[in-house]
């Protein structure tokens, strides 16, 4: 495509554009960078909603989702950088991502070691809009990435956007009271439990007992009634409890042998700090038990 350039931003910074990444329902997402900066100057993924509506909505889009970003700053979330609220091409900045969950799941690179990860960062994800008082709408695997063993949550759905007739005909992995435009922190967790079940399904048949451990988790968080959907705090007491059962089971099933030992040894010593079993399933893959 032709270099095009934003309109200044709210920081005072045109941004040129220079290849499309991806076109969604409501926005198209430009790879870019600061124009009249020096060399090696990063790349952005810079957001301008398309949607066919007033040039009011289309600021509105955009105020939404820069205010989100803004408003949690977490590792766990998009990183804002900049916006433009121009009348006429308003726009979003954010970090780029190399790919989603979705991705990953249409690649068959799942691997245990991923939904371990998963498993420590999903409560993290909760807790901070639970803080926040946030609902993000849209918590589907097309709309988490995945970056240097980080989950980053992407665009949220916008209230707007929540009321338009096209998201009565919703898909499985959102909440069954989403019919009736009931958006809450549960609905976000029904997601985030079908997201896990997807990469479930994703794995190689070889894996039975991950599956179990986890039949009782994603159930919970998938259940067909909100109220019965896990808090964020009872959500990381689930989490905590999944990776301690994985971590048995491994244990329990392991070949001997001393490299084998000194990691269990170091695992053992922590005290089964979560953030110490992420890589146990990938230990276990690699020896054939996974």
């Amino acid at each position: 495509m032709p270099q095009l350039s934003t309109p200044i931003s709210t920081q005072g910074h045109i941004y040129t554009l220079e290849t499309e990444l991806g076109y969604g329902k409501y926005s198209t997402v430009y790879q870019g960078q600061q124009k009249d900066t020096p060399l090696h100057k990063p790349k952005y993924a810079i957001k301008i909603p398309h949607i066919a509506a007033t040039r009011k909505l289309r600021q509105t889009l955009v105020t939404f989702e820069a205010e989100f970003f803004q408003q949690i700053n977490h590792p766990n979330f998009i990183r804002y950088i900049d916006h433009s609220l121009d009348i006429r091409t308003p726009y979003l900045v954010m970090d780029i991502v190399p790919e989603t969950i979705d991705d990953k799941i249409k690649k068959k690179t799942i691997t245990p070691n991923v939904i371990t990860e998963y498993l420590t960062q999903i409560p993290a994800i909760t807790q901070q809009l639970q803080q926040h008082n946030l609902i993000h709408g849209d918590l589907r695997s097309k709309n988490i990435a995945y970056k240097n063993n980080t989950f980053i949550v992407l665009d949220p759905l916008p209230a707007i956007c929540r009321t338009n007739p096209d998201t009565r005909k919703i898909p499985q992995d959102y909440a069954p009271e989403i019919k009736n435009g009931a958006f809450s922190l549960a609905a976000d967790i029904f997601s985030l439990g079908k997201t896990l079940e997807y990469m479930l399904d994703s794995l190689p048949k070889t894996s039975p007992h991950i599956h179990s451990s986890l039949q009782n988790l994603t159930a919970t968080m998938t259940h067909p009634q909100s109220n019965q959907r896990p808090t964020p705090p009872q959500l990381q007491e689930l989490c905590q409890q999944t990776l301690a059962e994985l971590k048995e089971k491994y244990s329990s099933q392991r070949k001997s042998s001393k490299e084998e030992d000194a990691t269990l040894w170091t695992i053992q010593k922590s005290n089964c700090n979560p953030k110490e079993l992420v890589g146990l399933l990938y230990i276990s893959k690699e020896i054939g038990y996974a």
